[in-house]
This record gives structure tokens, C-alpha cells and sequence, in this order.
């Protein structure tokens, strides 16, 4: 391994000092949306769903454990095949939504996995009837016992299953319902773009770009930004707001049918974390917004402003924002890798080297930012628009750590190659907090090492207080859903009243704000996700707790934690780094929180 500073050759997108050019290449997956591989892939996917169908329909409860392992592993090799779609797909869609091959081809393989879905939904049904004597005698076979993590989740889930004709009925109905409502707000999204003259004249911004803004020094720019970014949304609120109001009432149907005596209680058994787990962590989260509040009051004075509007939250807290071209933010952030552990950083490094991110910034590429885990015998992908900020660094950071995450977990079959939701976060959230340490360690200007720790506590409590906001207007906005339709107006007053709780009477909000919920697409597609990067985050400073006191011994648990994939429950996967979730863990999470806003509080004086 060589040691740093190591560079890799400049690209001409890197002495642009921007990611142009920056883009994957997915015709690894396929040559293209129409070639014949992928027609003889989805034309397996149905023939083989058939024949699977067709061999063990009826007959799980009579299989010998051999067979029983035949049975698991084709239904891995199925599903993957299926995934290999679904992820070009959603892949292709992603960087270049406003292309119609990318928008026919995600609606056609919603479609397909709709009819796939209806088609093997015995299996889940039967597989949840088992006796547990039958289930017991399966792991005397070697293959099957591979996946008895994929069964024991499913299992989980028998009080809570339909019959296996209603099963089929309802992902059937999917395609008409949630999924399509789901596209709509991807399809509406994607198509937007922004007016808007940051300074350089007035042109056409995307949702990225204008979003960047709430950095910008210029406090007007940043005004006017926000309110410009979510008047589009507003413009198009009667059509947001029926898609919200249609997935809440989807979500309370499959909830009475499916017998969940809570909105959240699916991502709990999920996640596989007790609700009173989440219900303590949420609580003691609200408990400590004063934290929050302490940094708002503190930036303020530093400003010179009587109280912080929510546009100023992300204000430079220096003249000028530092700019890192995409050669210095690769560079500097391998290197943050590299301290803390060598092999990270050399997964890290491929994503560069064999072109495995698409980061430039274009009209019609989906907004935020990710990282597609595919297949465990496959790379990951990383998505995101890079605009040269301060911020943007700690993004390629964050998504790294995705990348890095799903490479140790290959070891895992597909089945239980996916962290939990509430672990996903957790080498992603380590990642910004060893590029902070990397940038601190090496800057000597107090007023650029004050923007850094101003930066570093702002995504804590973004990840932290804010997630616990999202969460409490979504299940707010669930249980308004109950008693019936939901208006956009009281749509954006439980928005207004969960952002209030947090901010106090620290942060003045804008009334654009209002409309802050339309655009965040957490709440579309993953119901109550919100909740795993508050828990992520201070699971997180926890473990970074863990390796200041032992720099050498924690390493190998850390790197052992993010292989385990989703093969153990959370709490028996840090307990075995040595983390009990208890209410003490929660404080003591936001104990470290609030030692950063002190520290913060000292330099402004």
C-alpha cells in the first residue's frame, strides 16, 4: 500500500475543477434498454419464475432438507437474475430520467415485478405456515441452513400474511395503486427545473443546483433560492398532495388487512427492532433539541443577526466557500479512508478507477444523491451531482461509505446482502466524521477550521434532529390520513408544527418553507425511513467513541460489523462491538452532539 498524499492521474473533468464528464457506464448490466440480453433476461425471469412455481407449488411442507436446499437456492439465483433488472433499470432511470427508453423501461419493469411478485407469493404464504419441526430439520442441509436468515425473516411476518391468492391479488393491484403513484412523483420531480439568477444571469437550475444554494454566502441568494425551489413544488401541490394523501391511505389499507396495530409497526419488523427501541431513541432525540437550538443561537451571533432564518441554517460561516475541485474532494477524501483503515480505502479507490460514479451535473439526472448496492457478486454505483462545495466533499464521502458497506457485506448471500435500515447508514455517517477529522487535522486558518466544525454540527443535527422531525410529520400526516382526505393547507401545517418543535425560538421560518415536505422522496418510497439516520448517526458517534479509546482492536470489529449484513439483528450486531441500545447509549449520542456545539460556542466568544 503506498503511502499518502497519493493521487490518481487528473482527469480533464478534474483540472475543470468540476465532475464533467464523471458518469458509470452500465453496459456492463446490458449493451442497452432494448438489447437482446436483457429481452432474454426478463424472458428467463418468466420462464424460470413458471418452472420454479410449477416444482414446488404445494409441496413446501413435505420437502427433505436436501431438497429444501435445492428450493433456497434457486429461489437466490431467481431473485437475482430479477435484481439485475431491477437495478439497471432504476440505474438508467436515475441518470437520465427525462429520457422516454429510461421511463419505459422503469415502468416496464415495475411491471414485471409486479407479475413476478403475484407469481411467487405462495412461497412466502406456505413457507410462514411451516410447522417449526419441519423448519428445524431443514438446517441439517448445509445449503439450506445458508438461508436461514432469508427464512426466519419471512417467518416473522406469518401473523401479518394474506392468503396466497389475495397475496397475488395485491401485488397485482400494486401496479395501479402505490407503484404508480410512486412513478408519478418520480416522473413529475424529475421533470422539474428552476428559474432562477444566482448572480449570473437568469437560467434554468436543477433541483441540485438549487438546493446548493442554501450555502451560498449571500443571504438574499439564499432566500430567494428557497423560495424559488419550492414554489415549483407548490405550483404543482394538488398533484403532490393527492400522491401523498393516495400512499397514506394505501399504507392504512394494507395495515387493517394485514393486522398492524401502528403505521410504523411494518418498518419495525423490518428493521427488526423492537418499537420500544425506536419509541426511547425518537423521545430522548426530541428531548435534547435545546442542543440544536444552543448551535442556531450561537451561528446567529457569529452572524450578526438578531435570530437565524431556516435559510440561513447552512450559511457559510465564512466569507468565501471553500471550493474543492473533484481531483482534490477524490483525493482528500481516499485519504480520510486510508487513516482510519487501508482496506477501506482501497475499496473506495476502485469507484474512481473503474468508473463506478456519476457525478456530473446535468438536466434530467435524478436529484440527491446514492449508492446502489446491486448484487453481492457485483460492484456497487454511486449517484451524485457535484457542484464543488464543502458539503458536496461530505456527500462523495457518505456515499463512499455506502459503497464500502455493500463490499464487505458481499460475503453474505443475496438474500442477506442488505444491511437493515437502521445499520445502512452506519459506515456512510463514519465516513463524513473521518473526512471531518482529515480536514481539521490538516487546516491551520481558525476561520476556515470553525466553517468545518459549523459544517461537521450541522450534518449531525441534520441527520440526527432533523430525521426525528421527518419522522414525527410523516406518522403525523398517516394519522391525519385516518379520518380522511388530508388538504394540502393542513398537509403543510403539520409540516410547519413538527419543523416549530425543533427550531423553538431560535430559527425563524419562511413561509415557503411550508411546502418543505413536497419534495422529499423518503416519504414516497420507503415508508418511515427517516428514523434509521437519527439512529445511524448516533450509533456512529458511539462507535467513534469506541475507536478513540482503542484505535487497533476496533478496526477489525468495525470492518467485521459492515460484513454481517442484514445475517443478525441490530442489537445482536453491536452488542458484538460492544453497544447496548439503551436510553443511556441515546444520551450519551447526544452528549457528543452537544460537546461539538460547545467547542462551537467557545470560538464565537
Amino acid at each position: 500500500m503506498p503511502s499518502f498524499p497519493v493521487r490518481l492521474p487528473e482527469t480533464p473533468a478534474a483540472a475543470g475543477g468540476d465532475a464533467a464528464g464523471v458518469h458509470w457506464d452500465l453496459s456492463e448490466f446490458y449493451p442497452g434498454p432494448q438489447s437482446p440480453e436483457l429481452e432474454a433476461d426478463i424472458a428467463a425471469c418468466r420462464s424460470e419464475s413458471a418452472a420454479w412455481k410449477a416444482q414446488w407449488a404445494g409441496k413446501l411442507s413435505k420437502l427433505t432438507p436436501k431438497q429444501a436446499g435445492e428450493l433456497l437456492d434457486a429461489y437466490e439465483a431467481l431473485t437475482g437474475r430479477q435484481w439485475k433488472l431491477f437495478n439497471y433499470a432504476a440505474l438508467f432511470y436515475a441518470a437520465d430520467a427525462r429520457n422516454p427508453e429510461a421511463t419505459a423501461l422503469q415502468a416496464r419493469m415495475r411491471e414485471l415485478g409486479s407479475e413476478l411478485e403475484a407469481q411467487l407469493s405462495f412461497f412466502a404464504v406456505e413457507l410462514a405456515a411451516l410447522p417449526e419441526s419441519v423448519i428445524t430439520a431443514w438446517w441439517q442441509e448445509p445449503r439450506a441452513r445458508r438461508q436461514k436468515r432469508m427464512v426466519d425473516e419471512v417467518r416473522k411476518y406469518r401473523d401479518h400474511l394474506l392468503s396466497e391468492p389475495e397475496e397475488r391479488m395485491a401485488s397485482r393491484k400494486d401496479l395501479t395503486g402505490k407503484s404508480a403513484l410512486e412513478q408519478l412523483f418520480d416522473d413529475l420531480t424529475n421533470s422539474f427545473s428552476f428559474p432562477f439568477d444566482d448572480g449570473s444571469g437568469l437560467r434554468e437550475h436543477t433541483a441540485a443546483e438549487m438546493l446548493s444554494l442554501s450555502r451560498h454566502a449571500d443571504p438574499e441568494i439564499r432566500r430567494k433560492s428557497h423560495e424559488a425551489f419550492l414554489a415549483v413544488y407548490e405550483k404543482n401541490g394538488l398533484v403532490l398532495s393527492h400522491v401523498f394523501n393516495g400512499l397514506c391511505l394505501d399504507h392504512q389499507t394494507d395495515c387493517e388487512l394485514r393486522k398492524y396495530a401502528h403505521p410504523m409497526e411494518p418498518t419495525h419488523m423490518g428493521n427488526s427492532l423492537p418499537t420500544e427501541v425506536v419509541d426511547t431513541m425518537m423521545r430522548v432525540t426530541r428531548d435534547n433539541y435545546a442542543i440544536a437550538q444552543r448551535f442556531w443561537k450561537a451561528k446567529a451571533k457569529l452572524m450578526g443577526v438578531a435570530k437565524l432564518s431556516n435559510t440561513d441554517l447552512y450559511a457559510p460561516v465564512v466569507e468565501k466557500d471553500r471550493k474543492f475541485s473533484w481531483t482534490e474532494a477524490r483525493d482528500t477524501v481516499l485519504h480520510a479512508y486510508h487513516a482510519f483503515s487501508p482496506e477501506m480505502e482501497e475499496i473506495a479507490r476502485r469507484f474512481f478507477e473503474k468508473g463506478w460514479i456519476d457525478a456530473e451535473v446535468r438536466p434530467g439526472k435524478e436529484d440527491g444523491a446514492f449508492c446502489s448496492g446491486t448484487l453481492p457478486e457485483h460492484h456497487p454505483f454511486v449517484l451524485l451531482s457535484y457542484t464543488g462545495n464543502l458539503r458536496d466533499v461530505f456527500t462523495l464521502a457518505h456515499e463512499l461509505g455506502h459503497g464500502i458497506h455493500f463490499t464487505k457485506s458481499a460475503v453474505q448471500p443475496l438474500m442477506s446482502y442488505d444491511a437493515p435500515l437502521v445499520l445502512a447508514e452506519t459506515a456512510s455517517v463514519f465516513g463524513e466524521m473521518l473526512l471531518a477529522q482529515e480536514l481539521l487535522a490538516h487546516e491551520t486558518d481558525p476561520l476556515v477550521r470553525r466553517s468545518i466544525l459549523s459544517s461537521r454540527i450541522e450534518d449531525a443535527l441534520a441527520t440526527c434532529y432533523r430525521q426525528n422531525v421527518l419522522t414525527e410529520f410523516e406518522l403525523s400526516l398517516h394519522l391525519a390520513r385516518r379520518a380522511g382526505l388530508v388538504a394540502p393547507d393542513k398537509i403543510c401545517q403539520l409540516w410547519t408544527k413538527a419543523n416549530a418543535d425543533l427550531f423553538g425560538d431560535a430559527v425563524d421560518m419562511n413561509p415557503a418553507y411550508a411546502w418543505g415536505w413536497s419534495y422529499i422522496p423518503h416519504f414516497i418510497h420507503t415508508r418511515f425511513y427517516c428514523y434509521a439516520y437519527t439512529f445511524g448517526q448516533l450509533l456512529v458517534l458511539g462507535l467513534y467513541q469506541c475507536w478513540k479509546e482503542d484505535p487497533q482492536g476496533f478496526v477489525p470489529k468495525f470492518l467485521e460489523l459492515l460484513s454481517k449484513g442484514s445475517s443478525e439483528d441490530p442489537a445482536q450486531a453491536c452488542a458484538s462491538v460492544g453497544i447496548v441500545l439503551d436510553e443511556a447509549f441515546w444520551n450519551a449520542g447526544n452528549r457528543a452532539v452537544e460537546a461539538l456545539v460547545e467547542e462551537f460556542e467557545a470560538l464565537v466568544g
